[in-house]
């Protein structure tokens, strides 16, 4: 069968979660499929980048239409390039069109099977609160859950609050785990003069709950000698929050934003030399950055909202609930002073490691595809 792999929604400029997963899944299939099996689409400002990121399949270039009535009504982006994507799929004898990230807008076809990733309903919750545009959304988003033949997301628990947020829908939705890689270390990195630092990766939205760890750190500031290093794009939850902790707390000078975009190697790196992971966040679908801190063998501490606790399998360190900075700092505190032995933190590492491989992914995948033949 030959699936029209939609990357249309890929921005060389934003490197963000569901790029990485969609170019994860990309190289698996690479290890694994015939290369005229897969037809990737692509547009014309995203084609040089996705040909740089995997080449090994065939692409086609979309050229998605913009305008001042397109700006406005994004939601009729898909209903104006059906007849396009239609002609794509007969064209090149397609048997399934598959989108890794389904959105608002997205693309679709009418003429065979739709499989589409939605990886969690956090669109649907945050819409709640938007007025006019968020009716917008979630009547727009139901209709084109509603055209696929089926949908795949990345927890129970997304599975779940879907259903939950939708209750409109009629498709059916798999689960499938997302793959979760650990890139070699890169040696002689060093951070912040060598001192030790509690570590923090993703996104600067208050739905992540950043605060609740600098009020944490706060509280810890003259017991522990650590910085507290973020790594995330900054955006206006952080002057707006995030900055006038810091300076009520007289902490500004123990804790550094990182926005440089790293290599894989060195992102690594930054994980594995940190002394703790901490993600206190209220929100997440999957959550990659505590597995990822995990399986390098650094010591985590996570909220136990949404999906985390399932994701990381309850093997991590836990507080609740996750806005309670006092218990945070509490955990915080216990966790430097009794780390997890080597051998506890291997067996982590490596249980992770084999749950969340691209190869067991792609099984999946797989299967799930076949099914539409």
């Amino acid at each position: 069968m030959r699936v029209l792999f939609d990357l249309t929604f890929v921005d060389p400029k934003s490197f963000s979660g569901v790029v990485i997963y969609a170019l994860r899944l990309l190289k698996g299939f690479q290890e694994s499929e015939k290369k005229n099996d897969i037809i990737l689409l692509v547009t014309e400002k995203n084609i040089d980048f996705i040909k740089k990121e995997c080449n090994a399949f065939q692409s086609i270039s979309i050229q998605i239409k913009k305008s001042v009535l397109l700006t406005r009504f994004y939601f009729l982006t898909g209903y104006i390039h059906k007849n396009t994507i239609n002609k794509i799929i007969k064209k090149n004898n397609i048997s399934l069109f598959f989108s890794p990230f389904l959105q608002i807008g997205g693309l679709f076809t009418n003429i065979i099977p739709q499989v589409g990733v939605l990886h969690d309903a956090q669109g649907y919750i945050l819409s709640k609160n938007n007025g006019s545009k968020g009716l917008v959304y979630r009547f727009f988003m139901s209709r084109l859950l509603n055209k696929i033949k089926e949908i795949v997301t990345i927890s129970n628990f997304s599975k779940h609050s879907i259903l939950k947020e939708i209750s409109s829908l009629q498709t059916s939705i798999s689960v499938i785990y997302n793959s979760v890689e650990t890139p070699t270390v890169k040696k002689n990195i060093t951070f912040i003069n060598h001192d030790p630092y509690i570590l923090y990766i993703n996104t600067l939205m208050p739905y992540k709950n950043l605060e609740t760890l600098v009020r944490a750190f706060a509280i810890l500031k003259d017991s522990i000698n650590h910085k507290l290093i973020i790594k995330a794009k900054e955006l206006p939850y952080w002057h707006k929050t995030i900055m006038p902790l810091l300076n009520e707390f007289n902490i500004a000078d123990r804790v550094f934003l990182i926005q440089e975009k790293y290599s894989d190697s060195k992102l690594a790196s930054l994980y594995a030399d940190a002394d703790l992971f901490v993600t206190p966040s209220f929100m997440e679908g999957f959550g990659f950055t505590p597995i990822e801190a995990a399986m390098h063998y650094v010591p985590v501490i996570s909220s136990k909202e949404s999906a985390l606790f399932e994701t990381t399998l309850g093997l991590l360190n836990y507080y609740e609930p996750a806005d309670d900075f006092k218990q945070l700092a509490n955990v915080i505190d216990k966790t430097l002073i009794n780390k997890p032995s080597k051998e506890e933190l291997i067996k982590i590492s490596d249980c992770f490691k084999q749950t969340y491989s691209v190869k067991q992914q792609i099984f999946f995948f797989k299967k799930l595809f076949n099914k539409y033949k």
